[in-house]
């Protein structure tokens, strides 16, 4: 096949397989997909695409010419070639759904919507959490998580992608002039730092401990999906797919907490499933929140961090840092949540 290589780091690379051995002239970057072109194989001009680098699939196009460049631009593809007998031969896509893979995985959407709904440019998104959480979405569910929706009404950016995430179980965040998103797991990843007492900021500071308000527990949970677009009679639902999970011992402790959720984004069942699982395991139980200063030897923890404390009470407890604040020069404020 062709040879296509890639690498982290420029230092190690790595051999890729793709469908036919042709020679690429370009390739291009749009934010979602790689779109390299090339020369023709008897049926029409080599274009293959991929949206991480590693898997390439063949697309489509009208002639049978050799593409010796590509760019993207204004939101299109555009690539250029020989003549074809009329002149020279030039394609054009709006997206990367007429030659690339279809947008659906959560990471890409919503990179989508940041770029084209809110007008950010791709270098205002930290492609590092984006990817990573791109991964995580890939191997959640046998076929990876992937959305699926039509807009029908008008929207507010802010609500519409905080809820995207939320329907991805995420956390979405712009904060010094970047996006950040984070796929949240089961269950607490190793914590990147240990705080101790003795590194809080001031000669009296300490750790101050509160927990999530018992009215916002939930155990027993609904989740609508699948949204009915089609003309509907007086006896259809709104919905096609449900979701129902709920948690015994918390209704036990608590009572019956009932919540409904649409999942407007999700298509399928298994995803729904997923995400409404997590959900529980966020609210069946009060969680325990902490808020805290520190002084610059801490200035590189990041929101999305896990991070535990050195404490008699609750020593190594996992907390997922939520929200960080520049008190001074010197200091921050870390907010951080119990991981369930």
């Amino acid at each position: 096949d062709t040879y296509i290589i890639t690498s982290p780091d420029g230092i190690t690379w790595t051999e890729r397989a793709n469908p036919k051995n042709k020679l690429f002239y370009g390739i291009a970057w749009n934010g979602n997909v790689f779109c390299a072109v090339g020369e023709p194989d008897g049926v029409d001009a080599y274009i293959i695409t991929s949206p991480d680098g590693i898997t390439w699939t063949e697309q489509p196009n009208p002639k049978n010419i050799l593409l010796n460049a590509i760019a993207w631009g204004n939101s299109i593809f555009c690539a250029v070639g020989n003549l074809n007998g009329v002149d020279a031969y030039i394609i054009t896509t709006p997206d990367n759904i007429t030659i690339g893979n279809l947008t659906e995985r959560p990471d890409h959407v919503i990179k989508h919507f940041i770029d084209v709904l809110y007008g950010f440019a791709l270098t205002d998104i930290d492609t590092t959490s984006f990817d990573a959480a791109g991964v995580l979405y890939a191997s959640a569910i046998t076929g990876g998580y992937k959305f699926a929706f039509v807009i029908d009404s008008e929207i507010t950016p802010s609500k519409f992608l905080a809820e995207l995430a939320f329907q991805c179980r995420s956390n979405l965040k712009y904060e010094g002039g970047k996006w950040y998103l984070n796929y949240l797991p089961d269950t607490a990843p190793s914590a990147v730092k240990t705080i101790s007492k003795s590194e809080l900021a001031g000669q009296f500071s300490k750790f101050t401990f509160n927990k999530t308000d018992r009215k916002d527990i939930v155990n027993d949970l609904t989740a609508k999906f699948q949204k009915n677009y089609g003309g509907l009679t007086y006896d259809e639902s709104d919905w096609l797919g449900t979701s129902i999970v709920s948690d015994a011992t918390s209704q036990t402790n608590y009572g019956v907490r009932p919540e409904t959720y649409e999942f407007w984004a999700v298509r399928l069942q298994v995803m729904a499933d997923h995400v409404l699982a997590f959900i529980k395991l966020q609210r069946k139980n009060p969680l325990l929140l902490i808020e805290f200063p520190v002084f610059w030897e801490h200035f590189n923890l990041e929101r999305g961090d896990t991070f535990d404390i050195d404490n008699d009470l609750y020593d190594a407890k996992k907390f997922y840092l939520e929200k960080i604040e520049r008190i001074d020069k010197f200091k921050l404020k870390i907010s951080g949540i119990e991981w369930p």
